[in-house]
């Protein structure tokens, strides 16, 4: 199904301020850090560091290390629910610098409170040897432009339908509003008018594990015009970089996958697409995928941009710095976080323009939601008022949790939360009485959202353009979620929110007539990717 951190600054010398000796210092209590301290063997190279912990109010922050040539950001977040022990802020360091090889390195990291109250802690990790930086192209598909012309007229009459899982009754009640807007809105899609043959690729690329170890076989989709025998070809100064959306895994070179799909119309026209597999997915990983879990596939996702730029076999296509980034749903949460950390890991490209649509960028509302609505506790209606709990609650129990339990520290077995394939009645009503059994988790969704950010002038790079859009019949993620990131950053960024693409009325038919939460979310991902493509060519 098509489904579903910033500005960064030089700093040469990092200082931190000693406390006031005179006031007791306390453990800080750290949430998260990539990498993990049992990681022993962290690649110099390609390691991106992390490290989240609990804050009071508008606190004075920040962090020492031994290393050198640092970039970082630092992102303050208000934790929606009272916090444990009066904490109100989650504070969050991303850091890149030049690591050694085969040293222990340790981060240090102060927080002091208006109170003059003084927390302290340290993170420390070892690294191993850097790996050599290599594209390795695992398959190569080779498509005439009549068959990337025909690829998405094939999808709709075969996968789309499929995708939607829903019943033949449903799908004859939605038949006419669903004809409507593949008539009216998929005008580009349905005839992209190719100018070039295509090359797609299943590469292989180095980068870091969701702990922090190093891995070699993250997998992706690189897509590029076949120009062999053409005359003429102006290389493009932008580069295209798509984060896909939930279920899907571009690198698989499957034509029945959409994103596969919108990455071959988009070579055609004469870009190089790259389009990564998040960590989990592809065929050749068998790992619980990083679902939504914001700074894990931002690093993985940035990696593969670097690796391409350090690769001439695509010269040919491309020369410049530039960089448009898509993504809807999922990909649109991932998409924001790979724009956010894009100054700090890409350095000399940038993004240029970013189209994010249906995106939970408040993943902790939208999480809740789904409890409310399950215990009949509905507060937050605009989170929990239309949930389907037939699409939502597996969104839970077989995505959202199994990423949060595996790849962090929870205390929690997932077994602990889901029983025979739904959410376990215990802890729906625990996390929503707050028993401190569930409060890392609840901590890692708010750390994992992108709407409770009180900095955010240091979140996005500079000059960032982004285009927003979301359905407001959306049942699956709400547009509550793109009307708070709005709330969030409009003040401080240029951001377009284009509600029209998925506002029309065969959306509204389809929304009072089937309660089904996933189609109005995946026919309006359609609509926003067909406007895009038609900017873009």
């Amino acid at each position: 199904m098509l489904g579903c951190g910033g500005g960064g600054e030089e700093l040469a010398n990092p200082r931190i301020d000693l406390p006031d000796s005179s006031v007791d210092s306390q453990p800080l209590t750290i949430i998260e850090t990539i990498p993990r301290s049992d990681v022993i063997n962290a690649d110099p190279d390609r390691t991106t560091l992390a490290i989240a912990h609990l804050s009071r109010n508008n606190p004075t922050s920040d962090f020492s290390t031994n290393c050198s040539n640092i970039k970082s950001i630092k992102i303050s977040r208000r934790i929606t629910d009272p916090g444990p022990e009066n904490f109100s802020e989650i504070t969050q360091h991303i850091i890149d610098c030049d690591l050694e090889e085969n040293t222990e390195h340790t981060i240090t990291l102060t927080d002091q409170g208006p109170d003059g109250e003084n927390l302290e802690g340290d993170h420390k990790f070892s690294t191993g040897v850097s790996t050599e930086n290599e594209i390795i192209v695992k398959e190569s598909i080779a498509l005439s432009r009549d068959q990337v012309r025909n690829l998405f007229a094939s999808y709709v009459s075969g996968a789309l339908l499929s995708d939607l899982e829903a019943p033949a009754a449903v799908i004859d009640l939605i038949l006419e509003p669903f004809l409507g807007i593949a008539d009216q809105y998929w005008k580009t899609l349905l005839d992209p008018r190719p100018l070039y043959d295509v090359i797609s690729e299943r590469v292989s690329y180095q980068s870091q594990d969701p702990f922090g170890n190093p891995i070699t076989d993250l997998t992706g989709l690189v897509s590029y015009p076949d120009i062999q025998g053409v005359s003429e070809f102006s290389k493009r100064s932008t580069m295209i970089l798509l984060s896909h959306a939930t279920g899907s895994s571009p690198g698989d070179l499957n034509p029945e996958d959409a994103w596969f799909i919108i990455a071959n119309q988009l070579s055609s026209r004469g870009y190089l697409v790259l389009a990564p597999d998040n960590y989990g997915r592809g065929k050749d990983n068998n790992n619980e995928e990083t679902y939504l879990l914001a700074a894990q596939t931002a690093f993985n996702g940035l990696d593969l941009v670097l690796s391409i730029n350090n690769n001439k076999s695509y010269d040919p296509i491309y020369e410049g710095k530039k960089i448009t980034l898509i993504g809807y749903s999922q990909g649109g949460h991932s998409a924001t976080n790979l724009l956010s950390l894009s100054d700090i890991k890409l350095h000399e490209h940038k993004v240029v323009e970013s189209f994010l649509g249906g995106a939970p960028f408040n993943l902790y509302k939208t999480f809740k939601g789904v409890l409310e609505f399950l215990n009949g506790s509905c507060s937050n209606r605009e989170y929990c008022e239309f949930v389907d709990s037939r699409t939502s609650v597996p969104f839970a129990t077989n995505r959202i949790l199994p990423a949060l339990v595996n790849y962090s520290e929870t205390g929690l077995d997932i077994n602990d939360l889901v029983i025979e394939n739904t959410l376990s009645d215990d802890f729906v009503n625990g996390f929503l009485a707050s028993d401190p059994l569930y409060e890392k988790l609840k901590l890692l969704l708010e750390l994992n959202s992108l709407t409770n950010v009180k900095n955010p002038e240091s979140f996005f790079p500079k000059d960032t353009l982004i285009n927003l859009y979301h359905s407001p019949f959306d049942r699956l993620v709400p547009i509550a979620n793109s009307q708070d990131f709005m709330s969030n950053f409009s003040s401080e960024f240029e951001i377009n929110f284009d509600q029209s693409e998925c506002n029309a009325n065969a959306f509204e038919v389809i929304f009072e007539t089937i309660d089904k939460a996933g189609i109005v979310h995946t026919l309006c991902a359609l609509n926003v990717l067909d406007a895009v493509i038609s900017q873009l060519r």
